[in-house]
């Protein structure tokens, strides 16, 4: 088990410690070090920075003993949507902060592993102090004043907490007229949902945050959803977001970097819901996906691949829209009824989905796969457009 202490003000002060695998750990690279001990003895170690992260060579495996401080500036996370400041009224605490240590590189096939199945040895014991009167929410079971699970998210704000027919939502001061018209949306979508997956939300804790951060989902025994309030307020983004929660398959991690069988799909779902909920018709969240994937290839300087080649060339991004595309052909060509029982058939697995058990899934998509998923016929023909109506 992994140890952490979190004192938390407009700075983090923290402990950590662990049985190290690896004689590399990885640590925010604004974050400063005040003491790291091995089996409990002072070492040397040398510490490499990069504009990601401080790689920390302790030169051994062992016990680790890490005491550390710092503060997040909105420029030290690893990804875009990363804009977490200490000093804000509200931040958030996740691993694309790197606030605590990682072993593995960040999105590497090891960490994946881990992150998308952890093992007992990724679980986390947290103590948290904070030392004024915002709330520190997370994702982790709180046991006897320590937080228990994998993966550990905290936010800190000044939270209030509504109920719902679900578990609860946490958000930072709306108006019950915004909370009531959510949840009014979840329970109709869940409805539907319970076509590809007869579940009922229960166990669901919505935490929202303030816009320009990104909305992801955890699972700790219960779930929870971080959502964004501009997301909150959108069906589109609340439903996808939804997906998440029990609607995508299992898959390994060199699947999950396609992004295919969580983004894709939740992107197809979210369009079957909206349509059948009257909100928006499903032809509209088609072209919108069009658009959105010309802008990807023509102003993001994406290149147009076929959809089995995403993972390795770090074009993910690609399934949101894509992806969803190519869901939209297969069912034209099988029709619905047979999309929503293979798709009901693939979430309900306990096995990991890969591309060869979807594809087997159906019949007579041969030609569809090479346009989508082997080729570029589609991609090619959509640009072409475009660049014909130029």
């Amino acid at each position: 088990m992994k140890y952490l202490y979190l004192d938390l003000s407009n700075k983090i002060k923290a402990v950590y410690k662990a049985k190290l695998n690896n004689d590399i750990i990885y640590l925010n690279k604004d974050f400063k070090i005040h003491k790291l001990l091995l089996d409990g003895q002072e070492i040397p170690y040398r510490i490499n920075k990069s504009a990601l992260w401080q790689t920390i060579n302790v030169g051994g495996k062992g016990e680790i003993y890490l005491e550390y401080e710092g503060i997040l500036d909105g420029k030290s996370g690893l990804y875009p949507y990363v804009k977490e400041k200490t000093d804000d009224d509200f931040y958030i605490l996740r691993n694309e902060t790197l606030y605590y240590p990682l072993e593995y590189e960040m999105d590497s096939k090891a960490f994946l592993s881990h992150y998308l199945y952890p093992q007992e040895e990724d679980l986390f014991k947290v103590e948290v102090q904070i030392n004024d009167n915002r709330k520190v929410l997370s994702d982790l079971k709180l046991k006897d004043g320590a937080y228990y699970g994998f993966n550990p998210v905290f936010i800190v704000g000044d939270y209030d907490e509504s109920l719902a027919f679900f578990g609860k939502i946490y958000h930072l001061q709306l108006s019950l007229n915004i909370i009531n018209k959510a949840i009014d949306l979840i329970k109709k979508a869940n409805e539907l949902l319970k076509a590809y997956q007869d579940i009922a939300l229960k166990d669901l804790y919505i935490y929202i945050m303030p816009e320009g951060y990104g909305s992801f989902v955890m699972n700790n025994g219960h779930t929870f959803l971080f959502i964004t309030e501009d997301s909150l307020k959108d069906p589109h983004y609340l439903i996808h977001e939804l997906t998440h929660l029990h609607w995508n398959p299992k898959c390994n991690p060199e699947v999950q970097n396609v992004r295919f069988f969580d983004e894709a799909i939740s992107q197809f779902l979210t369009l079957k819901v909206l349509d059948k909920m009257q909100i928006k018709r499903a032809e509209e969240s088609k072209n919108e996906y069009i658009m959105t994937y010309k802008t990807y290839i023509n102003d993001y300087a994406y290149s147009p691949l076929p959809i089995l080649e995403y993972g390795i060339k770090g074009s993910g991004d690609l399934s949101y829209s894509f992806g969803a595309l190519a869901l939209l052909a297969i069912e034209e060509r099988v029709g619905e009824a047979e999309m929503t029982a293979v798709l009901k058939e693939l979430i309900a697995s306990d096995k990991p989905v890969d591309f060869d058990i979807f594809k087997n899934s159906f019949k007579n998509i041969d030609d569809i796969w090479r346009a989508y998923f082997t080729g570029n016929e589609y991609a090619d023909k959509l640009l072409k457009a475009s660049k014909d109506i130029e």
